[in-house]
C-alpha cells in the first residue's frame, strides 16, 4: 500500500486536525446520548416545538449522528491522506457554518414571532389539558405544564386567569396542583389565594418566566456557539491545508 509523503508541517497539521475531529466526534455522541436521554424522559422541548416528531430531542440527535459521520469521514481522511474524504469533509463543514450563520439571523430576525408562536402553543396547551379519568387527558400534555409550572413557579401562560377560560377549570372550578404554592415565605415568589380560599397559588404567569430563562442563558449559549463556531472554521482551514499538501506532495511513497 502507498500513500504519498508530506512535509513535516503538513504532519503537524493532520495531528492537529486529527485531535480537534475527535473532540468533535466526542461532541456528536454527547448530543445523540443527550437527545436519547431527552427521549426516554418525555422531555418538555415538545410543549415548545408543538410537535411529537420536530421536537427539541430529534433535532439534538439529529445534529449528533450528522457530526459523527462527518468528523469519522475527516478523520480517516487525514489518517490515510484522501483528497475525496477531506473534500466531502470541506462541503459538509462549510455548509454546516453557513446554516448556523443563517439559522442565527433568523432567529434574530424572527425573534418576535417566534415568541408569538410559543404563546399560541403553550395557550393550546393549556386547552388540552384534562383531569385524570376523563377521556381527552393526555398524560404528556399534563406532565409537560404541571413540570414547567413547578419549575419556574408560576400558573398559566400569561396570569393565573389563563385557566379560567380551559375545561380543566369549568370541571373541576380548580386549577391544577401544579400551580399550588409551596413557599409562601419567598418574596420573590408571590402567592395568594383564590377566592375560594381552597388553594393558595402563584400569582405571576409561566411566559415571564420562561423568558427570563432564555435571556439569561443566551449570552452562554451564543459565546459557546461563536466558539464551536470557530472551532468549525478552523478545521476547515487544517483540511485546506492538508489538502494543498497531499497536492503539493512530490512523487514519493512509502511501501508497505
Amino acid at each position: 500500500m502507498a500513500r504519498p509523503q508530506i512535509n513535516i508541517c503538513g504532519k503537524i497539521t493532520m495531528i492537529a486536525f486529527i485531535i480537534l475531529n475527535i473532540f468533535f466526534l466526542l461532541v456528536g455522541l454527547a448530543l445523540v446520548g443527550g437527545g436519547s436521554y431527552l427521549v426516554h424522559t418525555g422531555s418538555n422541548l415538545d410543549f415548545f416545538t408543538g410537535s411529537r416528531y420536530f421536537s427539541g430531542a430529534a433535532i439534538i440527535i439529529a445534529a449528533g449522528i450528522v457530526t459523527f459521520f462527518i468528523t469519522i469521514a475527516g478523520i480517516l481522511g487525514a489518517i490515510f491522506l484522501s483528497k475525496c474524504l477531506l473534500g466531502i469533509y470541506l462541503v459538509a463543514v462549510v455548509l454546516i457554518v453557513v446554516l448556523e450563520v443563517v439559522a442565527g439571523i433568523l432567529g434574530f430576525v424572527y425573534r418576535d414571532q417566534v415568541t408569538d408562536q410559543a404563546s399560541n402553543i403553550a395557550q393550546d396547551a393549556l386547552n388540552e389539558y384534562f383531569p385524570e379519568g376523563d377521556s381527552r387527558h393526555k398524560t404528556a400534555t399534563n406532565a409537560a405544564i404541571d413540570e414547567i409550572q413547578r419549575d419556574f413557579k408560576c400558573c398559566g401562560w400569561v396570569e393565573p386567569n389563563d385557566w379560567n377560560a380551559t375545561e380543566y377549570f369549568n370541571i373541576t372550578m380548580s386549577f391544577p396542583g401544579s400551580c399550588n404554592c409551596t413557599d409562601t415565605n419567598d418574596p420573590k415568589v408571590p402567592c395568594e389565594p383564590t377566592e375560594d380560599g381552597q388553594q393558595t397559588i402563584y400569582m405571576r404567569g409561566c411566559r415571564d418566566g420562561v423568558v427570563d430563562f432564555f435571556r439569561d442563558n443566551l449570552v452562554a449559549a451564543g459565546g459557546i456557539g461563536i466558539a464551536f463556531g470557530l472551532l468549525e472554521i478552523l478545521a476547515v482551514l487544517m483540511a485546506v491545508g492538508l489538502c494543498c499538501c497531499i497536492v503539493g506532495a512530490k512523487d514519493q511513497y512509502t511501501t508497505v
